[in-house]
């Protein structure tokens, strides 16, 4: 199974172009975010992205599971919204009665 946090990074990597970038974002060091990568290429067993210079493109494989990764990560923010409303809700029963 995939983590979540693996693949909001390669969602940030795609978005920031740096693991520089992604890492100030996550105050983590870049080292830290490359060993993540790399397990989550080890995991897909393929290549996510390549180096352009100081930036990295993500390969086509990259892409879609980039793609993915960010339905997947919103479908799981509003599983988390859901529950959260459930949570939120005052429990108990209210009784109304008028008088004409």
């Amino acid at each position: 199974m995939l983590d979540l946090r693996r693949l909001m990074l390669l969602c940030e990597l795609a978005d920031l172009g740096t693991m520089t970038a992604v890492a100030r974002n996550r105050r983590v060091t870049s080292s830290a975010v490359s060993q993540q990568l790399r397990v989550l290429e080890d995991e897909v067993d393929a290549v996510l992205f390549r180096r352009d210079g100081r930036t990295l493109r993500l390969t086509h494989s990259g892409e879609v599971l980039a793609e993915h990764a960010r339905r997947v990560l919103q479908a799981v923010d509003t599983a988390m919204s859901a529950v959260a409303a459930i949570q939120d809700r005052t429990a108990g029963r209210v009784t109304l009665e008028a008088v004409s």
